[in-house]
């Protein structure tokens, strides 16, 4: 098949993402949210697949083994405990690393390091999810969404440029919607 074909087949995986992601904005419970949450995920790895972006291919496959875990601690409490969110982090960052270091040529190219982008972007994003803290999520969003935004401008995912940018607009919103008044 012609690559600039398969080159818009990934992009149009991208923007799928962009969709599934804007629909966890309406999801009304958490089971629902991510299940729509690892439909994006699962489109991104597609996207990234297409465009040989493999660190995000490795990261986001943990991601959506973070959401199934998270999915079933919601039935099994026992899956919330800190061992569980600290073993997710560690996986993380050892997907992360195993990316960088089987990258072809040489690891301290700027194309291979940007995995180290996507890296500590997925890995301190892990660890925000697991606090279920939304407030301090939505902080962590700015710093982890620029790093997976800079990912992406480099490996030139434009659906992945735009989910990035709305999920920055959402922490940015929820921020200010959100934020607590100060007594006077």
């Amino acid at each position: 098949m012609n690559t600039e074909v398969l080159y818009w087949v990934g992009q149009a995986f991208g923007f799928l993402a962009v969709a599934l992601t804007l629909l966890t904005y309406l999801m009304k419970t958490p089971l629902r949210l991510l299940l729509a949450l690892s439909g994006a995920i699962l489109s991104m790895m597609i996207n990234y697949v297409f465009l040989g972006a493999w660190a995000g291919v490795f990261l986001n496959a943990v991601s959506l083994l973070r959401n199934v875990i998270f999915m079933l601690a919601l039935r099994y409490p026992v899956l919330k405990k800190k061992p569980v969110s600290y073993a997710l982090i560690a996986l993380m960052f050892a997907v992360g690393v195993y990316s960088w270091l089987s990258a072809e040529g040489d690891p301290f190219t700027a194309l291979n390091l940007s995995s180290w982008l996507f890296t500590v972007a997925l890995t301190v994003n892990t660890y925000f999810l697991s606090l279920e803290n939304n407030r301090k999520l939505r902080y962590s969003i700015f710093f982890t969404s620029s790093l997976v935004l800079t990912y992406n401008v480099i490996f030139s995912s434009w659906g992945g440029i735009l989910n990035e940018a709305v999920a920055i607009g959402s922490a940015a919103i929820g921020t200010i919607m959100y934020r607590k008044k100060k007594a006077c």
